[in-house]
């Protein structure tokens, strides 16, 4: 018991042994949400971002979903939400029935140690 209880008490005492992550970079992860979006837009498949280097992993609905990209805008030049970079995405795209969706959506991008681009929850 006290064994137990002595581990428990470094864990919550700062004594872990988890790595920290690092923060993004703001200027690299906008220019990663660009790579990412224009990759979009040129037609190209959200499973080809893999195949870079390094490779890219995206969560974008609308992607998956079959809609085409016609025009994006990044808002602003992002904010730090712990070790990601929140950007605000202005998409103009065409579902596979023609139909136009107009929607603003927040992104997470993270460029190390890994780099993502994944819906922000809410």
């Amino acid at each position: 018991m006290a064994v137990g209880l002595s581990i428990l008490l470094s864990h919550f005492s700062g004594c872990s042994s988890a790595p920290s992550v690092a923060n993004s970079d703001p200027s690299k992860a906008k220019e990663i949400a660009s790579t990412i979006l224009d990759a979009w837009k040129n037609g190209e498949s959200m499973e080809s971002l893999k195949q870079k280097t390094p490779p890219m992993f995206a969560v974008i609905d609308l992607w998956r979903d079959g809609c085409k990209l016609t025009s994006y805008e990044i808002v602003g030049d992002g904010e730090m939400v712990g070790p990601n970079v929140r950007f605000q995405v202005r998409f103009n795209c065409q579902d596979k029935a023609g139909k136009k969706i107009d929607k603003t959506i927040k992104y997470l991008v993270t460029t190390t140690p890994a780099i993502t681009f994944i819906k922000e929850d809410g």
